[in-house]
């Protein structure tokens, strides 16, 4: 898919070059799946391309594998979507693909930053509550 990276503006653009590969009776292959997730992920559009690895491939008989999923993980994990790398994970689960290292510590990492978040938040909620106890209490 040479130029592709050029037309990344619009992710409606990248999605529809698959569906048009297959009216013109080209099946999209492994390559060219990869091609338009990667410009989608190029793009800061992490939940379009779990929907081409998840929906599209699929239809196309093409199976997402591990280094697709691992680029998918550090996209959701970078605005911190928990929710989108537990799904995610759990799809490369269902499909069968066994995690290896790098793709725990990606997961591994989320959750951690999860922590930190909610830690800092669980400190602000008691700072308030404690202030509200001296006013209150006076």
């Amino acid at each position: 898919m040479v130029g592709l990276s050029s037309i990344t503006k619009k992710g409606e653009i990248v999605r529809k070059i698959l569906d048009d590969m297959r009216r013109w009776g080209v099946p999209p292959a492994r390559p060219d799946h990869r091609a338009v997730v990667e410009a989608l992920l190029r793009e800061g559009l992490a939940t379009e391309a779990y929907e081409v690895m998840a929906r599209r491939m699929d239809r196309d008989g093409v199976a997402p594998g591990l280094p697709e999923f691992e680029r998918l993980l550090r996209a959701f994990r970078d605005p911190g979507r928990l929710d989108a790398v537990e799904e995610a994970f759990d799809e490369m689960l269902l499909r069968g693909l066994l995690p290896g290292a790098r793709v725990y510590g990606v997961y591994l990492g989320t959750l951690c930053v999860l922590v930190v978040i909610l830690a800092h938040w669980l400190a602000q909620l008691v700072r308030t509550a404690c202030f509200l106890f001296s006013f209150a209490c006076g």
